[in-house]
């Protein structure tokens, strides 16, 4: 079996990158410039974390294999997961805050306080096909529907395990177990037991970094 990996573009990366700790004021230390790492120098980066909703009274019809570890399912004969809630208590958790609510055990970054551009909240109906196609799992025999999902979430650095832990309080948000409005106690508070259980890793991606002087 082939296993080379194709790459169809390559592009040099930078020697430098601005220092964003560099003031310009007169007693500032920090250089005007850094050296470029593709980890410390990123502006932004982008994860998506993908949720299977299966409701029904065949759990065994929406067992599809090529998801396993490719997201969450969620197995409910509850109603699908309330997206407009989860969006109202997303839009307390944009901005700058102290996350130590959603901070793992481990983290090394010396601050909790970090930057969250935005978090957008999606559902459609799952296609094994492509998500421009709507395909049932319906039978004459059964009533099992699955949604997809789609949890994106930009911002220019997160704590360690804050996207699950955050993906985790949406959830419990979407299935009205937790309101909107204690999202913003939860995380004024600043303590992790707090909040609800952190979401599963398998489905949670990293789609995009975004670096000053380098467009992919």
């Amino acid at each position: 079996m082939d296993n080379s990996l194709r790459v169809l573009n390559v592009l040099p990366a930078p020697l430098s990158a601005p220092n964003k700790f560099h003031t310009g004021k007169p007693g500032c230390t920090e250089p005007e410039e850094i050296d470029w790492n593709i980890r410390f120098t990123a502006t932004s980066r982008t994860y998506c974390y993908r949720i299977l909703h299966i409701s029904g009274n065949d759990e065994r019809e929406a067992c599809m294999p090529f998801e396993h570890d490719r997201s969450w399912r969620m197995l409910d004969d509850d109603e699908p997961l309330d997206v407009d809630a989860m969006n109202l208590a997303a839009k307390i958790l944009i901005g700058t805050h102290d996350f130590s609510s959603f901070r793992g055990k481990g983290c090394q970054r010396l601050s909790p306080v970090v930057t969250l551009n935005d978090i957008e909240i999606s559902s459609t109906p799952y296609s094994p096909f492509g998500h421009d196609m709507t395909f049932s799992t319906t039978t004459k025999d059964s009533n099992t529907s699955v949604n997809l999902y789609t949890i994106r979430i930009t911002g220019e650095s997160f704590v360690y395990r804050q996207v699950r832990n955050m993906v985790g309080c949406l959830v419990r948000v979407g299935q009205g177990k937790t309101m909107p409005s204690e999202v913003e106690h939860i995380l004024e508070k600043r303590e992790r037991k707090l909040a609800p259980v952190m979401a599963p890793a398998h489905g949670l991606f990293l789609t995009n970094v975004a670096h000053w002087g380098l467009d992919l």
